[in-house]
């Protein structure tokens, strides 16, 4: 197969418009842009809102896409613009969703082509004190530093919340006794159980063992149906 690199694609982080105190203001940023580059402008700049992205591993691309988020809301909430360029058609014209035609769910979304690349999003955010956006990115990120293993790598969250049955996943992985549990390199961290951290030369088939049991073992004990948050490649 294929893989394309996206890292590098589209860099570009701009405001549309003139910061005002206390008013909202748009910005465009690249799919390529890092979510911990974009937050380290927003802080510098003073463009509030987009606290919520805090701690989320990855790019824009990956964040619209996924339609990520942490306890303080998700991109959808901020989104106003999404750009993709579509990759198998005979001519990869890029097309532009507004946000009366986002369709977002939970950790999904239902409008993007699935052979789209995300090209640029622009978000709307409040023009704020500089100060005052760096200290809520720097309070929130330290409350995820202090809550998930962030020392080791990881993909983040493996399952989302079975909201359903009103429940988090770490929880469901709690019941199961499987926090701390390891298999090769790859482990349900005992920090916070929805992540699976590499303690060191993990492979993806370690990862996706513990996947696969934590699914089983959810569904005949718990009678509780866990759904991927990750996505595979391959």
């Amino acid at each position: 197969g294929l893989v394309i690199r996206a890292s590098r694609m589209n860099l570009e982080i701009q405001p549309l418009g003139e910061w005002t105190l206390g008013q909202p203001l748009r910005v465009r940023t690249g799919g390529s842009v890092a979510i911990s580059t974009l937050l380290r402008r927003a802080a510098a700049e003073g463009w509030g809102g987009l606290e919520l992205l805090t701690g989320i591993p990855g790019s824009v691309g990956g964040a619209v896409t996924m339609n990520a988020g942490t306890h303080l809301g998700e991109a959808k909430d901020r989104l106003k613009r999404v750009e993709v360029v579509p990759l198998l058609e005979d001519a990869a014209v890029p097309r532009t969703f507004e946000s009366e035609e986002f369709i977002f769910e939970y950790r999904r979304n239902l409008f993007l082509p699935c052979n789209g690349v995300i090209w640029s999003a622009e978000w709307e955010v409040r023009a704020d004190d500089p100060a005052r956006v760096k200290a809520s990115i720097d309070e929130t990120l330290a409350r995820r530093k202090a809550t998930q293993p962030v020392d080791y790598p990881s993909c983040g969250s493996v399952f989302k919340n079975p909201r359903a049955r009103g429940m988090h996943a770490w929880q469901v992985i709690d019941q199961l006794g499987l926090r701390g549990h390891r298999i090769g390199g790859a482990q349900f961290a005992d920090k916070h159980s929805n992540f699976i951290i590499n303690l060191g030369g993990a492979k993806a088939v370690d990862v996706k063992a513990l996947i696969d049991l934590a699914k089983a073992r959810a569904h005949s004990e718990l009678g509780v149906e866990l759904e991927e948050e990750v996505m595979y490649l391959g």
